[in-house]
């Protein structure tokens, strides 16, 4: 297979080596430390053209993870089918210790609902577990993540009833549901009848991108331009141009790109390129002064998405007005406390940031008035 089929395989065999040594009566550890982390993927990376060179990486590895010393000629590794027995019955054995958990730790749970698509338009539907135990102590568990072929509120019904059959969680014993706001997922939990929590961070992230509405003109012309330097040439030259402007320079910086479904990315966005703008005038000059004209040619695509001097000023406004938000969100999306009650001191303290930002920029002014306007209505 490819390096991310080998991976999940190393994952798959390494996990059914824990639970073949197991002590039944000791959790079961799905994590992964750094060292076993970075072994999988040097063995991940090898390229294995048999079975068997791919079976004797695997020991290494394995021995490596142990870090004992495993005579790999002398082991005999299982056929396809011992494995595939072996992996069945772990994963029996894992649902069945969640099942075991949540009905001996839980009177009630909550549930969180994420639904996404991937690059390659598959869409999929998360499904994660949090409930409170008699001592105060928070536990989270994903319970599944499910590709959906169809998106409609009665077909997301149908993949969450399937999944809490499965772990023997009954619905009246679902406090919430927390999802973001979408019809078709809003409309799925009211049809399941439990109460429907909207996503705190998305709650901002809605009040954010109605702000930034309000200067799409300099976002698109930002997203424009970090395209460009994204590109494999200008990215090399754009850090060639930082290591000219700061000698000794260890780590270059690179545009980071502003993704619609990545909260807060907008912001991390314009900052690097405020960081970035001494070298990306620098890089324009230097391309601008040669004289071989193809390579004088690149500034032309670069020229007019470069923000002006009014406009840099513009993003360091932006960035002072955004950055709360990114406070905020960071500390909601944390999981080791229950984060509902925070969400409204967290919009008055929001509030009262925007009410006294100071700023000449009337763009910026605007920006925030807008942010501030949704906030207060929410």
């Amino acid at each position: 297979g490819n390096n991310k089929e080998r991976k999940e395989f190393c994952y798959l065999v390494i996990y059914c080596k824990r639970f073949m040594i197991n002590d039944s009566d000791n959790e079961f550890n799905f994590s992964f430390g750094q060292d076993e982390e970075s072994d999988i993927e040097l063995l991940a990376s090898t390229s294995t053209s048999t079975p068997a060179l791919f079976t004797s990486a695997l020991y290494t590895a394995l021995k490596l993870l142990d870090n004992k010393e495993v005579e790999v000629e002398k082991v005999s590794f299982p056929c396809v089918n011992t494995i595939k027995t072996i992996i069945f019955n772990f994963y029996n054995s894992a649902i069945n210790q969640i099942i075991d958990l949540i009905s001996k730790t839980s009177d009630t749970v909550s549930l969180t609902f994420d639904l996404w698509s991937s690059q390659a338009h598959n869409s999929y539907l998360g499904i994660t577990c949090h409930w409170l135990t008699d001592s105060f102590d928070l536990h989270k568990i994903i319970l599944n993540i499910k590709e959906l072929d169809k998106h409609h509120a009665s077909d997301i019904v149908e993949s969450v009833n399937s999944i809490l059959n499965k772990f023997k969680i009954n619905c009246q014993n679902v406090f919430s549901i927390t999802t973001d706001n979408r019809f078709n997922v809003r409309s799925a939990v009211q049809q399941i009848g439990i109460f429907n929590v909207k996503c705190a961070g998305y709650t901002l992230q809605l009040s954010v991108n109605l702000g930034l509405k309000e200067v799409d003109k300099i976002i698109s012309k930002c997203k424009a331009l970090i395209s460009i330097l994204s590109k494999e040439k200008k990215y090399k030259q754009l850090r060639e141009a930082q290591l000219q402007i700061t000698s000794g320079l260890k780590e270059p910086l690179d545009v980071i790109k502003d993704v619609d479904t990545c909260w807060n990315s907008t912001l991390y966005a314009i900052e690097h390129l405020v960081y970035l703008k001494p070298a990306i005038i620098q890089l324009y000059l230097t391309l601008t002064n040669y004289t071989i004209k193809k390579i004088r040619k690149g500034t032309e695509t670069m020229s007019p998405y470069i923000p002006s001097s009014e406009e840099f000023k513009l993003l360091e406004k932006l960035i002072k007005v955004l950055f709360p938000f990114d406070e905020a969100t960071q500390f909601l999306s944390r999981s080791k406390y229950p984060i509902l009650g925070f969400m409204t001191p967290i919009l008055k303290e929001l509030a009262h940031q925007l009410r006294y930002f100071i700023g000449q920029n009337s763009m910026a002014i605007l920006v925030k008035d807008t942010i501030l306007d949704n906030l207060i209505e929410q």
